[in-house]
C-alpha cells in the first residue's frame, strides 16, 4: 500500500489539470447553442457543448443580432454538409456588431463565416471543405479586425473563382491555408484591403495567387504548390485609404513585401515594394 501511494498521488496530479481544463472551457458561458438554426439576440459567451448540423440550403446557421458576442465552440463542429454542393447558407454571419470567434470547427456552407464591423477577433478556428470562401472579415478603419492562428482547408474544390480568407482592414498573422479553388480555376488564398499579411503558410492554390492584398503589408509569409504559369505567390497593388471620411483624411498606402519565400510557384512577387524575397525550387 505505501508504495502504490505515490502512484496514486501522481494520477490525480495527473487529471486534475485536464479536468480544470474542461470546466474552464464552460465556466465563463453566458448559455448555449444547442440547435441550428440560432439566432444570439443578447450580448455575452456563447458555447456549443457538441457537434452541430443543419441541411438548410440558404440563409444563416448562426446569426449574431447583438453587440460584444463571442462564440466558443469549444472545438466542436458546425456543419452545413447536408445541404450538399449547391448550398447558399452561411455557417456564421454577424454585420456590424462587434464578435469573437474561437474554437469552432465550420464546414460544409458556401461561407465558413461572414463577419463585418469593426473589432472583429477570429481566432484558432478551422474552416473545412467550404465551397466558395472560408472566412469573409470586414474591420473598420479605425478599428481593425484580428485573423488569427486558423486553419482554413479545401476551400472551392470544385467552384471558380474562389476564397480561403478575405478581408478589409484587417491583421491576418499565423494561419494556415491549404488547398483552394479546383487546379486550373481562379482561386487566392488570402485576399486583403488594407492591414497586414504576416507569417502565414499558404499552399496548393488553383490559378491566380497565394496572396492578393491592396495597401497592406506582406511579411514574412510562406507560398507553396502554385505552379500555374500565371499564378503569383503574391500580387500587391498600392491605393488610397480614408481613416475618417473627409478629404484632409486620405492617405496613399503602398503594399510592402518584405521576407516571404515562395517554393514552387509559376511567378514570384508581383507590383511589392520591398526586399528580402525569395523564389526557391519546389
Amino acid at each position: 500500500m505505501i508504495r502504490l501511494l505515490p502512484l496514486l498521488l501522481l494520477s490525480f496530479v495527473a487529471l486534475a489539470p485536464a479536468d480544470a481544463r474542461a470546466a474552464e472551457s464552460y465556466a465563463n458561458c453566458t448559455g448555449f447553442i444547442e440547435s441550428l438554426p440560432a439566432t444570439i439576440s443578447s450580448e455575452g459567451t456563447w458555447c456549443l457543448r457538441n457537434h452541430l448540423y443543419t441541411s438548410q440550403a440558404s440563409g444563416y446557421a448562426i446569426t449574431v443580432a447583438a453587440e460584444n458576442v463571442t462564440i466558443d465552440c469549444n472545438d466542436f463542429r458546425i456543419s452545413g454538409l447536408g445541404a450538399g454542393a449547391a448550398t447558399q447558407a452561411t455557417g456564421i454571419y454577424a454585420s456590424k456588431r462587434a464578435t469573437t470567434l474561437r474554437h469552432c470547427r465550420v464546414q460544409g456552407f458556401r461561407i465558413g463565416a461572414r463577419l463585418a464591423g469593426g473589432g472583429q477577433r477570429v481566432e484558432d478556428n478551422r474552416f473545412e471543405t467550404n465551397t466558395a470562401e472560408g472566412l469573409n472579415v470586414y474591420g473598420e478603419p479605425r478599428a481593425f479586425a484580428w485573423v488569427r492562428r486558423n486553419r482554413i482547408t479545401d476551400t472551392g474544390r470544385a467552384f471558380s473563382p474562389a476564397t480561403a480568407l478575405a478581408a478589409v482592414f484587417a491583421r491576418v498573422e499565423d494561419n494556415v491555408i491549404a488547398g483552394v479553388g479546383p487546379a486550373t480555376g481562379e482561386a487566392v488564398g488570402i485576399r486583403l484591403n488594407s492591414g497586414w499579411v504576416r507569417r502565414n503558410h499558404v499552399s496548393g492554390v488553383g490559378r491566380l495567387a497565394a496572396i492578393a492584398t491592396m495597401s497592406a503589408a506582406n511579411v514574412d509569409n510562406t507560398v507553396s504548390g502554385l505552379p500555374h504559369h500565371t499564378s503569383h505567390a503574391i500580387q500587391a497593388a498600392s491605393g488610397y485609404l480614408d481613416f475618417g471620411g473627409g478629404q484632409y483624411d486620405l492617405y496613399q498606402w503602398p503594399s510592402v513585401c518584405r521576407g516571404n519565400v515562395a517554393r514552387g510557384v509559376g511567378n514570384g512577387y508581383e507590383s511589392c515594394v520591398g526586399s528580402d524575397n525569395t523564389v526557391q525550387s519546389p
